[in-house]
């Protein structure tokens, strides 16, 4: 079933509905990770960006009979006004955490800026 909303998501990154990041020019760029039952989702940080992921997700949940684990879910951002996070939250429905450095995804440390070796420690 995840591989249904991967390729939906891709789709939407091709037309490009959810834009997602390119970490290499020249190589596509990515909006979704999934493993497992973990996902993780890149995007722009605006409305109409949650409003498209929202309306996916939803979607998703609808077809699949699943549902979000709201103990795990976090937006997390940089470079972004506090009201358009507010704005995003509020949309789907998601804390978003505003004050980070890192975040573990999959026993391993996301970070916004150079990663320091006592993140890997943790």
């Amino acid at each position: 079933m995840a591989e249904t909303l991967s390729i939906h998501l891709e789709n939407q990154r091709r037309q490009k509905e959810i834009t997602g990041i390119s970490i290499v020019r020249g190589i596509k760029g990515i909006n979704h990770s999934l493993f497992a039952d973990d996902t993780l989702l890149i995007g722009g940080a605006s409305s109409l960006m949650a409003r498209r992921f929202k309306q996916t997700l939803d979607l998703f949940l609808l077809v699949s009979g699943g549902k979000l684990n709201n103990n795990k879910c976090k937006i997390y951002t940089w470079n972004v006004p506090r009201q358009i996070i507010q704005r995003i939250s509020s949309i789907l429905d998601i804390p978003a955490q505003m004050n980070w450095s890192h975040f573990m995804y999959l026993g391993l440390p996301l970070a916004k800026e150079l990663v320091k070796t006592e993140i890997w420690r943790a």
